[in-house]
């Protein structure tokens, strides 16, 4: 494990999700520009809503296990594919919709994106082991699109925020066909994200029972074996520390973790961001030929 800042952490980045045969576009100088004023929730939601999915379908009876699909208009022969998994503490005030920018930057750079909703804690059905059910379900159905979407199934990527970063790793851990992980601000090791004082681990502390921590722990599963892991962390995030992304990271020098100085938990969803230009130049590594 290295966490990375800095030139190195740029070239080492683009290595890490330019595997599983793709060839990374040659490294890059850079210097991350300090955040000043990290993005609040309150500037993500005030955004625009961009513009809306192709369609939406339906993987379960529901009304939350729904999947946004954007399709990018270039007609590739080989597309990567991004499926999305928002955070909000596992609590069902927050959706899917944040992360509707990111949807729409990748379909303008030529990605399939299944934008995933599931069953949170509040909805029937929601919490563990119903949250996770959820996803690995959405991405069956999504991953059952690969062929009519063009998809390039070495370039399948789980992309989570937050308590979606938590998810993001367990469905790699189960879902063989996603090969690599982009974690942001993810919540890797939820026994020790139970014991936080925050309004976010009082969710942590809802999902699961202390039976169950075990099972729903990245840090106490296995390392997906098969997937390319890339965590990005803002120095200045209260809510999930940069340092769970260390912990996690340290169990396999495969891992690559970017922390992003200044910067707090919304900067790595806002487009508006210092890291924004950053963050869509990992996406467009993963996706060289």
């Amino acid at each position: 494990m290295k966490r990375l800042v800095g030139p190195v952490a740029f070239a080492a980045l683009g290595f890490v999700l330019g595997g599983c045969g793709h060839r990374p576009a040659p490294p890059e100088a850079f210097a991350p520009t300090p955040v000043t004023q990290p993005v609040t929730w309150a500037q993500v939601q005030a955004l625009p809503r961009p513009p809306g999915p192709d369609f939406t379908f339906s993987y379960g009876a529901a009304p939350e296990q729904v999947v946004d699909v954007y399709l990018p208009a270039k007609p590739e022969l080989r597309r990567p594919l991004a499926i999305l998994l928002h955070g909000g503490c596992w609590l069902n005030r927050f959706d899917r919709h944040y992360f509707s920018h990111l949807a729409e930057a990748l379909r303008q750079r030529g990605w399939v994106v299944a934008n995933v909703e599931y069953r949170r804690l509040g909805d029937a059905g929601g919490g563990w082991p119903g949250s996770m059910d959820d996803v690995q379900a959405a991405a069956t159905a999504v991953l059952a699109g690969v062929k009519k979407w063009r998809v390039d199934p070495q370039r399948v990527v789980a992309v989570g925020h937050s308590a979606g970063g938590h998810l993001a790793l367990l469905l790699a851990g189960r879902e063989e066909r996603v090969r690599g992980v982009v974690g942001l601000a993810a919540i890797t090791d939820l026994a020790a994200y139970r014991l936080e004082k925050s309004s976010c681990a009082e969710g942590a502390r809802a999902l699961v029972t202390e039976a169950q921590v075990a099972e729903a722990d990245p840090q106490q599963q296995p390392v997906p074996a098969g997937a390319k892991i890339s965590l990005w962390s803002g120095a200045a995030d209260p809510i999930v520390p940069a340092s769970y992304g260390d912990r996690y990271a340290s169990r396999d020098p495969r891992i690559r973790h970017r922390v992003w100085p200044g910067a707090g938990h919304f900067d790595l969803v806002s487009p508006e961001s210092v890291m924004w230009p950053e963050l869509l130049r990992e996406f467009e590594r993963w996706s060289a030929k």
